[in-house]
């Protein structure tokens, strides 16, 4: 016997299957292949060589100086070169770094000389050169770049133990160290005194004794030699130029147009033979140093061989 169904059993059957949604599982995406911009770009060179940076670093502090800040900067053996800066006598406009000028430089160059050639002729990057373009003294004690360490209280006091600290650290703590040494001596005292709660008896006599006059030069001196005179692709500082940045009474019994020259002409060195031993198809990389050295003496060389042929004719 047939069994009668429900109509509202039928019409449920007769009704469509509502289809259950499932979410649809993502596939990751494939990661991008690193940028070889070297390997694309073999005539690729990095340089942090900026008249720019610390161009607008003295723009920016210039009128924040008090009178003994400003005598102290005149002392150092860096004036002549902070001077141009700060008396805006530096067209800008004529400072473009060129990139292609560059890299076509970089190719002459003889890592075996320490010269870049040009047929018969060449021309070095040597200390009375820099002297000549810089205006950095030539005559001293040479500095030299070993033990790349430095734990005196100037660095625990600006930048802690950690590492190397970055242009904008060093340009933080030169604010902070220029508003501190203008204020009123009441002020400063109890500014100092909030800093020094949770310190020992040793560290608070310390910091009592310290000349943030002379600080407030010593990091205009860092920023100079990490923007300009020793910029790298890093853009931190040997620990032993910060130690000779700190020490101001002894900084001008050094060569510090030496100093420039030869680590300039140790990086470009060492760049050429890496590039030679890969046959010459690796890029140079990043190149340290004040490269605007490389342009100018380039420019002095060209007019030097100009001359002489008008004089011939």
């Amino acid at each position: 016997m047939e069994q009668e169904m429900s109509p509202q059993k039928n019409e449920a059957e007769n009704q469509p299957k509502r289809r259950i949604k499932t979410m649809a599982q993502k596939s990751k995406p494939k990661p991008k292949p690193n940028y070889d911009r070297k390997a694309k770009h073999p005539d690729y060179v990095q340089f942090r060589c900026n008249a720019y940076a610390f161009n607008s670093i003295i723009r920016d502090i210039k009128d924040k100086l008090n009178e003994r800040q400003k005598k102290l900067l005149k002392k150092t053996p860096f004036w002549n070169l902070i001077e141009l800066f700060y008396r805006q006598r530096i067209d800008m406009n004529n400072m473009n770094k060129s990139d292609l000028d560059l890299v076509q430089l970089l190719k002459k160059f003889d890592p075996y000389t320490k010269s870049f050639k040009f047929g018969t002729k060449s021309f070095q990057i040597t200390g009375n050169a820099v002297t000549q373009i810089l205006g950095l003294p030539n005559e001293g004690k040479s500095v030299k770049l070993v033990n790349d360490r430095y734990t005196a209280t100037f660095r625990t006091r600006h930048f802690g133990e950690k590492g190397k600290p970055s242009k904008n650290q060093v340009e933080a703590e030169l604010q902070k160290t220029i508003a501190l040494a203008n204020q009123p001596k009441k002020e400063k005292a109890k500014t100092e005194q909030k800093k020094k709660t949770n310190k020992g008896k040793e560290k608070k006599e310390a910091e009592e004794e310290v000349d943030y006059d002379k600080e407030v030069v010593s990091l205009i001196l860092i920023l100079l030699c990490m923007t300009f005179l020793f910029a790298n692709s890093s853009s931190t500082l040997h620990w032993k130029l910060f130690e000779h940045c700190v020490n101001l009474d002894t900084l001008s019994s050094y060569s510090w147009a030496r100093v420039v020259s030869a680590y300039m002409n140790e990086s470009l060195t060492a760049k050429a033979k890496a590039k030679a031993k890969k046959g010459g198809e690796a890029s140079i990389g990043a190149v340290s140093g004040c490269t605007i050295l490389i342009l100018k003496l380039h420019c002095s060389f060209c007019n030097k061989i100009c001359s002489k042929s008008e004089n011939k004719h």
